[in-house]
C-alpha cells in the first residue's frame, strides 16, 4: 500500500523524486563509476533550474499581466511530462509563490491530462509524492498550498476509484497516520484531506460520465461515510470530556475542520439529487436506512448541544449549531416510532438547554441566526403530532415563544433570523382547523407574537429614519416573504387577530387626517401607515381558497380590515395632487402599500377559483358605501387611473400600477365585469398622453406595451370591438404627423418610440385572426412603410431599432393561429414581403456598422439576435406559400435569407459562444434555413459561407453544455435530407453541395459516434435522426469508426463490436421514410446498451 512507501523523514525530498518511474536509476557499480562526475552535474543543472524556477514564479504573481513570463512558464501548465520538474521544483523551493504555482499546475494537469497520469504507475507516485510534501511542508508553507495539493490528492484519488477498488482503503490508511500523529497541526491537515476528498466526491467532473460520478458516490456512501462520521464524532466526545481541556488557536480550529467535515457528511449528496449544490435550505436530510442506529443512539445528539454549552463563547459556536439544524432535519422516516419521538425529545431538550443556560452566547448574531434555523429546519421535518407526544412540549413551545418575542423586539440585531422564526410558526399553524390539548395556548402565542412583530416594525420606524438606516420596505421581496408566513401566524387566531389591527387603524386614522388636512407628509406616519397596510393585505391574502363551509366570520372580518383601508385610502388620494417633492421619497411607501392591498383583495375576492363571497361586500356597503362586486371594481380601476395621472415620474408605481391593472384583466369572469363599467369606456375613449402624462416620460416608455396590452385585451371584447377605429384615431394623427415631418429630430425619434411601443401592447393582446385582421387592414401598408424607413434612418440607434424589430416580430408571430387568412386572400404573401423589406434595409446598413466592442452586443448583436428570431418565426408561421415567390422569380424570400444569413455568420464565434441568448436564437434560425426550400438559397447565394456553417454546427453538436445540440442535429439532418433530395433529382444544389459539403459528412459520422459512446446526456433519438442520412450517403466512415474502436479494445470484444456495427444496418431501406427513421433509432438504442456492457472507455 501506499503507507508503506510513505517517507516522513526529512529525506522524503530526494526518495519522493526518484520514485517517478522514469527517472529511477539502477544501483551503481564499479564499473559505471566514470559516470558518476556527470550525474552531479546533472543534478547541479537542476538545482540551478529550480532557483530560476523560483524567481520566475515570484515575479508571475507579482507582475500577473507580463505575457513573457506567462509564456515561459506555460509549458508547465500544459505539458503533463513537467509533473516531474514540479515535484523535484516544489521539495527544494523556499519561495511560497513557487510551491503555489507548482501546486496549481499540478493540479489543472490532473484534469486535463487523466490520461497521461493514470498509465504506468504515474498516479500512485503523484499520490505519494503529495503525502510526503504535506507531512514534511504542510504546516510550513501554508493552508493555501496544502488544500490545493490536497485537493490534487483527492482528485487523483477519486478517478483512480473506478478501477482500482482499494483507493479509498488506501487513502484511509495515509490519512489515519496523519490523524494519529502527536502534532495537532497533522491532525488538522488530516481532516483537510478528508474535506476535500468529501467535496471532490459530491463534485462532478468532466472526466467521468453521470454514471461513473454516481458509481464513485455510491461507493464512498455505502463504505467510507459512517465510518468517518462514527470516528469524528468519537473524537469530539474525548475533547468534550476532557475536563483540562482548555481552548487555544489550534485546539478551536481542529474542533471546527471536525465540526465542518460533520456538516459536510450531512450534506453529501446521498441520492444524487444536488449536482449543482442546488441544495434547498429547509429541505430533508436523506440519510440512509443504515444510519439509523447512530441518530438513535442520543449521544450523538447530545454531544453537539453539549459542545455548544461548553464552547459557546467560541469563534466556532455558530458552526456547531449548523450541525444541530442538520442533526434536526434528518428524514423521519429512518426512525422507528418510539425512536422518533426520544430523538425529537433530545432535539427538544437540547434547544431547551441552549435557550435557558447560553442566553448571552446567544446575543450573538451568528449564533442567533443559528438557532432560528434550527427550529425552522426541525418543524419543517417533523409534524406537529410529533411534538404533542412530548411530556415538557408546553414548556418548550413558550420558551420558544419568548425567544422569537425577543427577537421581534431586537429587529436591529436579529432581523436575518426573524424569516426562520416565522418559518418556524406557520409550518406549526398551519393545520388551523384542527384543534387540539394545545389550541388555547396556541391562540395566546399567536396573538402575542402578531403584535410583537407589528409593534417592534412600527416602533422602529422613527429610528430607521433619524439614523438612515435601510428602510425594511424597500426590500419589497424580502418583506412579502416575511409577510405571507406573519398572514399564517395571524389566520389561527384570526377573530383576535384582525380586532386588534382594526383597532390600531381606527387609532392611526385620527393622526393621519390630521396629518393629511394640512397637506404635508410625516415621514414616521407615512411609513407607519405602509406598515399596517402591508400587514392588512398579507393577512386577506392569507386566506385559503377553499375555505371550510364553517367559515362565516372571516369575510365579515376581511370587509371590517378593507373597510378602514379603504378609508385611509381616500384621505390618501385626496392629498396626492398638493404632495411636495421633498415628501415624495416616504409617500411612495404608502403607495405602494395600497397597491399591495388591492392586489391581495384582487386575488382572493376576484379570482377566478373564488365563488363570489357576497358578505365580504355588504361589509363594504356598510362601512364605505361600495355595494357590491362592481362597485369595488371600479373602485380598483379609479385608484389604477388616479397612479397613471398622479405618478407619472415614477416608473416603479406605474410599473406595478400597470401590473395591477393587467391582473384585473387577466380573468374571465372578472374582464367581462369590466367592460360593463362607464370608467373603462371613458378610458378607451381619453387614452393618450393628453390624460395621461406617464405616456411622454421615457422612463415609462416600457410601461407603454404593458399599458396597451390591457387596453388592447378591453378594445378586443366583442363588445367594445366596433370602437376599434376611434381608440385608433390617435395613433393615426401620430402616423400623419411623421408622415409629413412636422417635428424636430429628436421629438420625431421619441414620438415614434412611443408609437412603436404602443402597437406592440396592442399586437400582445391580439389573439385571433378576425382582431388581426382588423389590425392589418388599419396598419398595411403606411405603417409597415414608415417601419422600413424607420430601420434605414436609425439603424445604428438600439433606442429606436429595438421596439421597431420587437413589432416586427408581433406582426410575423402566428401566435392562437391568429395568421389565418382566407385562401383567396394576397395578405399573408404582402405581409412576408414587406416584413423582408424591413429586415432587408436594416441588415444592409448593419452589416457595415462599426461599433465599439463595449456597444456592440446592444448596438448590433440583439439587432442581428431579432432578425433571427423573425426569421424562425416567419418561416414557420404557416401563412405563407414560400414557392410563390421562386415561381415568379421574387427575389423576397432569397434577399430575406441572404441577409439575415450575412448577419448571422458576421458575429464572431466566440462572441457567439459569449451571449446565450443570440446563441439560441442563432441555432434556432439554423433548424429553419436547413430545410429543403430554404436551404437552397444558402447553397446558390452563400456558398462560400457553408464552410463557416458546418464548423458552427459541428460545435453545436460537439459543445453539449452550449443546449443547442438539439437544434444542431436537426439542422445537420434537415441538410442531409435535401442533399439526398437534390442528388435523386439531378439538382444543382447536389452538385454544389458534393463540392463543398459532402467532405463535411464523415467528420459529423464520427462525432456522432463519439457521442453515442461517450456522452451519457447525447440523446440517442435525436442523433440517429441525422446519423441515418449521414450513413446511406456513404458507410465507409462508419466502418472506419468502428476500426478504429476495435484496434483500441481487447481481442475477445473485437467481434463483438464489429457485430453491433453490422447490427445498425439491419432492417434499413435506402430512404428516408418515418418508418425507416424508426427501426434505424431501435437499432441504435440498441447499439448503445450493448456496447457499454463491455467496452473500456
Amino acid at each position: 500500500s501506499v503507507i508503506n512507501h510513505f517517507c516522513f523523514s526529512s529525506s522524503s525530498s530526494s526518495s519522493s523524486f526518484r520514485c517517478w518511474h522514469h527517472r529511477q536509476k539502477p544501483k551503481e557499480t564499479n564499473t559505471n563509476r566514470r559516470d558518476q562526475p556527470r550525474e552531479e552535474d546533472e543534478i547541479m543543472d537542476i538545482n540551478t533550474e529550480a532557483q530560476q524556477f523560483e524567481g520566475l514564479c515570484e515575479q508571475y504573481y507579482r507582475q500577473p499581466d507580463n505575457a513573457q513570463l506567462f509564456e515561459r512558464l506555460n509549458h508547465f501548465q500544459t505539458s503533463p511530462e513537467s509533473v516531474q520538474k514540479l515535484c523535484f521544483f516544489m521539495e527544494r523551493c523556499q519561495n511560497p509563490y513557487a510551491c503555489l504555482f507548482g501546486a496549481r499546475c499540478i493540479s489543472s494537469l490532473i484534469s486535463s491530462h487523466w490520461e497521461y497520469f493514470k498509465t504506468e504507475n504515474r498516479s500512485a507516485a503523484l499520490l505519494h509524492f503529495i503525502l510526503g510534501f504535506v507531512w514534511q511542508n504542510g504546516p510550513r508553507v501554508g493552508e493555501v498550498i496544502t488544500k490545493v495539493l490536497i485537493q490534487a490528492y483527492c482528485k487523483v484519488s477519486k478517478l483512480e476509484s473506478i478501477t482500482n477498488e482499494k483507493t479509498f482503503n488506501d487513502l484511509k490508511l495515509s490519512v489515519t497516520r496523519f490523524l494519529q500523529s502527536e502534532a495537532i497541526e497533522h491532525r488538522i491537515l488530516g481532516l483537510e484531506f478528508y474535506k476535500q476528498l468529501l467535496e471532490e466526491i459530491n463534485t462532478r467532473c468532466n472526466t467521468l460520465t453521470i454514471a461513473q460520478h454516481r458509481k464513485v458516490a455510491i461507493k464512498f456512501r455505502d463504505e467510507f461515510l459512517l465510518d468517518l462520521l462514527l470516528d469524528l464524532i468519537a473524537n469530539l466526545t474525548v475533547i468534550k470530556n476532557n475536563p483540562s481541556c482548555e481552548l487555544n488557536p489550534l485546539l478551536e480550529k481542529y474542533i471546527d475542520r471536525s465540526v465542518e467535515l460533520i456538516i459536510g457528511i450531512f450534506n453529501f449528496d446521498f441520492i444524487g439529487t444536488n449536482m449543482n449544490d442546488s441544495v434547498e435550505d429547509l429541505g430533508p436530510i436523506q440519510v440512509p436506512s443504515a444510519w439509523k442506529p447512530t441518530f438513535e443512539s442520543l449521544s450523538n445528539v447530545n454531544l453537539f448541544f453539549e459542545l455548544y454549552i461548553k464552547f459557546s463563547t467560541s469563534s466556532k459556536a455558530p458552526r456547531i449549531l449548523e450541525a444541530i439544524s442538520l442533526l434536526a432535519s434528518v428524514k423521519s422516516s429512518i426512525f422507528t416510532p418510539k425512536g422518533l419521538t426520544d430523538y425529537i425529545a433530545a432535539l427538544m431538550k437540547g434547544i431547551q438547554e441552549i435557550m435557558q443556560k447560553c442566553r448571552e452566547s446567544l446575543q450573538n448574531t451568528d449564533n442567533h441566526h443559528q438557532l432560528s434555523r434550527v427550529l425552522a429546519r426541525f418543524k419543517t421535518s417533523f409534524l406537529t403530532r410529533n411534538f404533542h407526544q412530548i411530556d415538557f412540549y408546553r414548556p418548550w413551545i413558550t420558551l420558544v415563544s419568548e425567544f422569537t418575542s425577543h427577537s421581534f423586539a431586537n429587529w436591529n440585531l436579529f432581523s436575518n433570523s426573524i424569516l426562520y422564526l416565522l418559518t418556524f410558526w406557520s409550518k406549526l399553524f398551519a393545520p388551523c382547523d384542527t384543534k387540539n390539548d394545545n389550541t388555547q395556548l396556541y391562540e395566546e402565542i399567536s396573538f402575542r407574537l402578531f403584535n410583537d412583530y407589528l409593534d417592534s416594525h412600527l416602533k422602529s420606524v422613527p429610528f430607521v429614519i433619524s439614523n438612515s438606516l435601510d428602510e425594511p420596505l424597500e426590500q419589497i421581496d424580502a418583506l412579502q416573504e416575511e409577510l405571507d408566513k406573519l398572514a399564517e401566524v395571524a389566520r389561527y387566531n384570526y377573530f383576535q387577530v384582525s380586532r386588534s389591527v382594526m383597532q390600531r387603524l381606527g387609532e392611526f386614522s385620527v393622526q393621519f387626517e390630521k396629518m393629511a388636512a394640512t397637506f404635508g407628509a410625516d415621514p414616521v406616519l407615512e411609513c407607519q401607515l405602509a406598515w399596517l397596510v402591508y400587514v392588512t393585505a398579507a393577512m386577506i391574502n392569507g386566506r385559503s381558497p377553499y375555505p371550510p363551509s364553517a367559515d362565516v366570520q372571516t369575510p365579515n372580518l376581511d370587509g371590517d380590515l378593507s373597510a378602514r383601508v379603504i378609508l385611509l385610502l381616500r384621505v390618501h388620494d385626496n392629498r396626492l395632487p398638493r404632495i411636495t417633492a421633498d415628501s415624495v421619497d416616504f409617500v411612495i411607501h404608502a403607495e405602494r402599500s395600497f397597491l399591495q392591498f388591492f392586489s391581495s383583495f384582487r386575488k382572493v375576492y376576484f379570482g377566478e377559483l373564488m365563488n363570489p363571497v357576497v358578505k365580504v361586500f355588504e361589509r363594504l356597503s356598510e362601512l364605505v358605501g361600495v355595494k357590491s362586486n362592481t362597485k369595488t371594481l371600479e373602485l380598483i380601476i379609479m385608484k389604477v387611473t388616479s397612479n397613471l395621472v398622479c405618478w407619472s415620474n415614477q416608473p416603479f408605481i406605474i410599473s406595478k400600477t400597470l401590473e395591477l391593472f393587467k391582473d384585473l384583466t387577466s380573468g374571465y369572469n372578472i374582464s367581462k365585469q369590466i367592460t360593463k363599467l362607464e370608467i373603462i369606456d371613458n378610458l378607451l375613449q381619453h387614452h393618450t398622453s393628453e390624460r395621461f402624462s406617464f405616456l411622454d416620460n421615457p422612463l415609462n416608455f416600457k410601461s407603454r406595451t404593458s399599458y396597451y396590452t390591457t387596453l388592447g385585451r378591453i378594445l378586443f371584447n366583442n363588445k367594445n370591438l366596433d370602437r376599434f377605429d376611434a381608440f385608433m384615431a390617435p395613433f393615426s394623427q401620430r402616423f400623419q404627423i411623421l408622415m409629413n415631418n412636422q417635428l424636430s429630430p429628436a421629438d420625431s425619434k421619441l414620438l415614434l418610440v412611443g408609437l412603436f411601443r404602443d402597437l406592440i401592447g396592442i399586437m400582445l393582446a391580439c389573439q385571433t385572426r378576425e382582431i388581426y385582421e382588423t389590425l392589418f387592414e388599419w396598419l398595411f401598408p403606411n405603417l409597415t412603410m414608415m417601419m422600413g424607413n424607420a430601420a434605414e434612418i436609425y439603424f445604428e440607434d438600439p433606442d429606436v431599432i429595438s421596439p421597431l424589430l420587437k413589432l416586427t416580430d408581433q406582426l410575423t408571430s402566428n401566435i392562437m393561429g391568429r395568421l389565418a387568412f382566407p385562401n383567396s386572400s394576397p395578405n399573408g404573401i404582402l405581409l412576408f414581403r414587406e416584413i423582408s423589406n424591413i429586415i432587408v434595409r436594416y441588415g444592409r446598413k448593419l452589416l457595415l456598422l462599426e461599433v465599439p466592442e463595449k456597444k456592440e452586443y446592444r448596438c448590433k448583436f440583439k439587432g442581428i439576435r431579432m432578425c433571427m428570431e423573425i426569421l424562425s418565426r416567419a418561416s414557420r408561421g404557416n401563412y405563407v406559400n414560400f414557392a410563390t415567390f421562386e415561381l415568379y422569380n421574387d427575389p423576397t424570400l432569397s434577399d430575406f435569407i441572404s441577409i439575415v444569413t450575412k448577419l448571422a455568420l458576421s458575429i464572431p464565434t466566440n462572441k457567439l459562444f459569449s451571449y446565450p441568448k443570440v446563441l439560441v436564437s442563432f441555432y434556432n434560425m439554423l433548424e429553419v434555413v436547413c430545410q429543403a426550400h430554404f436551404f437552397k438559397y444558402i447553397v446558390t447565394n452563400e456558398r462560400n459561407a457553408l464552410p463557416q456553417l458546418f464548423d458552427l454546427l459541428f460545435e453545436g453538436i460537439r459543445r453539449i453544455e452550449l443546449n443547442v445540440f438539439n437544434e444542431s442535429c436537426n439542422a445537420m439532418d434537415n441538410i442531409v435530407a435535401s442533399f439526398i433530395t437534390a442528388k435523386k433529382r439531378n439538382q444543382e444544389v447536389a452538385q454544389i453541395l458534393n463540392s463543398h459539403a459532402a467532405s463535411q459528412f464523415p467528420r459529423f459520422v464520427n462525432l456522432f459516434f463519439q457521442m453515442l459512446l461517450y456522452v451519457d446526456t447525447a440523446s440517442p433519438w435525436t442523433i440517429a435522426k441525422p446519423l441515418l442520412g449521414l450513413i446511406l450517403i456513404d458507410t465507409s466512415e462508419m466502418n472506419s469508426v468502428c476500426q478504429s474502436l476495435m484496434v483500441s479494445q481487447k481481442e475477445e470484444n473485437q467481434q463483438k463490436i464489429f457485430e453491433l456495427f453490422q447490427n445498425l444496418t439491419t432492417g434499413i431501406s435506402n430512404t428516408l421514410l418515418a418508418q425507416n427513421r424508426d427501426v434505424f433509432t431501435h437499432n441504435i438504442n440498441n447499439f448503445r446498451r450493448d456496447i457499454k456492457n463491455f467496452i473500456t472507455l
